[in-house]
């Protein structure tokens, strides 16, 4: 059983790193370009930011709701520091 556990950790290990990564790649786009994002040619400035704002909490959905879904992974160390390094992003 512990051996069982031991492998778990080692292969979901990698995974919550990519979490935090994609996690921290969206907020520096966010923060880096919050007071002037990215629009398309002949977009109204707001309906813009509005699509940009909406593609980069797109970009994030779809795997934080895949982790939040696990409830074992988010009870592990892994998860709760993870969870820690999310709010604080906020």
């Amino acid at each position: 059983m512990t051996y069982l556990l031991t492998v778990d950790i080692f292969i979901l290990e990698p995974m919550f790193y990519s979490v935090v990564f994609q996690v921290d790649t969206v907020h520096s786009l966010f923060k880096q370009h919050q007071y002037n994002p990215p629009v398309f040619k002949n977009q109204p400035p707001v309906a813009g930011a509005i699509a940009w704002e909406r593609s980069l909490f797109n970009r994030i959905k779809h795997t934080i709701m895949r982790f939040h879904s696990m409830e074992d992974m988010m009870n592990s160390e892994y998860g709760k520091a993870v969870s820690i390094c999310g709010n604080e992003n906020v």
